[in-house]
C-alpha cells in the first residue's frame, strides 16, 4: 500500500488497492494519452492531473481512473516525487523507465511512448491469445471426452463381456477405463496443472544454456518474442529521448535484474561486450542467445553504427513486430497439429477397440446360442 496515500475517504486505501491490481491497460493507454496532450499544450503537470481528476469525478468518471490521479497526485508533484516514481505502483517496469527519460524530452513525448508500447503490446497478446484458444479448445475437448469415454461408455461395455478377453485395442480401452475411474487420474491432473503452473513460472526466471535450447519451441519461444518486442520497443524509445544506448540497455537491465532474470542474463552479455567496444548489434552477437532472434541481431549489426540508429532501432521493432505475429501464428499452428494428432489417435484407439469390444461380444452371443 502507499504509504504517502493520505485522504478523508474511509475506503480511499482499499480503492487505490484495488485500482493499482485491476486498472486495464486501455484505462492506462487513455489516461497517458489525455495527460499528454494537456502537457503538451504548455499546462503543467499539476494542474494537469488536477483537470483529469476533476472529470474523473464527474458524472461519466472512472473510479479507478480517480484513484490513480489522486495517488500519483499525492506522491508525485504535492510530495516532491518524480511522476515516474509516483506511477511505479500502476505501471509495468518498461513503462516507468521510458517516463524516466522525461528530463531530456519533456513529459508528453514517454507519455505517447508509452501509448505505443501499451498498443504493441495489446496487439501481440491479442494475437497470442487468438492463436492459442484453439489448441487450449482441443486440449480441453481430450480431456472432457476421455472423462466422458472412461466414465460413461466403456463401463458398460465391460458389463456385457469379460474384459480378460479383450485384446488389442480393446485391452487399451479396459486400461484407459480403469485409470479414469481410479484416483491415480485426480493426481494425473494435478501434475498437469502444476506443470501448466510451471511452465509459466519459468518464462522470465529460468536461465541457463538448457532454457535457450527451449527458447526455440513453443510456449517458451512465444515468450521470447513478447519479450523481445516490449524490450526492442522500449529500448527505441530511451535512445530517442536522448539517452545513449549503453545507459538504455543499463537502464532496462537495473530493472530486470528484480523482476525477469531470463531477460537480465541476455542484457548482461550484451552489456558486457558493449562495455568492451562492440556495438550493439554486434555485442547482441557475441552474447550468443540469439536474442531478440537471429535476423534482428543480423540487422542491428549493419545499423548500429548508422548516424540515425534510433530511427532505424524504431523501424526495426515495428518490423520485429510485424514478423512476430506472422511467427506467433506459425508457432501455435505448430501445437494445434499436435493437438489434433492427439485427437485423431484418441479417435482411432476408442474406434478400434470399440469395434474389438462389440466383435468379442458378438462372438460370445453367437457361442451362447449355440
Amino acid at each position: 500500500m502507499n504509504i504517502l496515500f493520505q485522504t478523508a475517504h474511509p475506503l480511499a486505501p482499499f480503492r487505490v488497492a484495488a485500482a493499482q491490481r485491476f486498472l486495464s491497460d486501455n484505462r492506462r493507454e487513455l489516461f497517458f494519452v489525455k495527460l499528454a496532450a494537456l502537457v503538451a499544450n504548455g499546462v503543467s503537470l499539476q494542474q494537469s492531473l488536477e483537470d483529469l481528476r476533476r472529470r474523473a469525478r464527474g458524472k461519466y468518471g472512472n473510479w479507478m481512473e480517480e484513484s490513480l490521479i489522486e495517488d500519483v497526485l499525492l506522491r508525485g508533484v504535492r510530495r516532491g516525487i518524480s511522476f515516474a516514481e509516483a506511477m511505479r505502483p500502476w505501471a509495468p517496469s518498461d513503462e516507468i523507465m521510458i517516463l524516466q527519460s522525461h528530463a531530456a524530452s519533456g513529459l508528453d513525448a514517454p507519455l505517447l511512448r508509452c501509448e505505443k508500447l501499451i498498443q504493441t503490446k495489446a496487439k501481440l497478446k491479442g494475437h497470442t491469445m487468438k492463436s492459442l484458444a484453439y489448441p487450449f479448445y482441443l486440449a480441453s475437448l481430450i480431456v472432457v471426452f476421455a472423462f466422458f469415454m472412461g466414465r460413461q461408455i466403456l463401463p458398460k461395455f465391460m458389463l456385457l463381456a469379460d474384459p480378460a478377453s479383450w485384446t488389442g485395442a480393446g485391452r487399451f480401452l479396459f486400461y484407459f477405463t480403469s485409470f479414469i475411474n481410479s484416483p491415480w487420474v485426480w493426481f494425473g491432473l494435478i501434475f498437469l496443472v502444476a506443470l501448466v503452473g510451471l511452465v509459466f513460472w519459468s518464462f522470465p526466471r529460468w536461465t541457463g544454456s538448457v532454457r535457450q535450447g527451449f527458447d526455440r519451441i513453443p510456449p517458451w519461444s512465444i515468450y521470447k518474442l513478447l519479450v523481445g518486442t516490449s524490450w526492442m520497443f522500449s529500448m527505441s524509445a530511451l535512445i530517442s529521448a536522448g539517452i545513449p544506448i549503453l545507459d538504455a540497455l543499463e537502464e532496462i537491465l537495473k530493472i530486470a535484474k528484480e523482476d525477469n532474470p531470463w531477460l537480465a542474463e541476455r542484457l548482461e552479455a550484451a552489456r558486457h561486450y558493449m562495455s568492451g567496444g562492440a556495438s550493439f548489434g554486434r555485442a547482441l552477437e557475441m552474447s550468443g542467445y540469439e536474442f531478440p532472434d537471429r535476423d534482428t541481431i543480423a540487422n542491428l549489426v549493419i545499423f548500429s553504427d548508422l548516424h540515425n540508429f534510433e530511427e532505424t532501432l524504431q523501424k526495426t521493432a515495428e518490423m520485429w513486430l510485424a514478423q512476430g505475429i506472422r511467427k506467433i501464428e506459425a508457432q501455435t499452428l505448430m501445437l494445434n497439429i499436435v493437438m489434433t494428432a492427439i485427437m485423431a489417435v484418441m479417435w482411432l484407439l476408442i474406434a478400434g477397440g470399440t469395434y474389438s469390444i462389440i466383435g468379442k461380444i458378438v462372438t460370445g452371443t453367437l457361442s451362447t446360442h449355440n
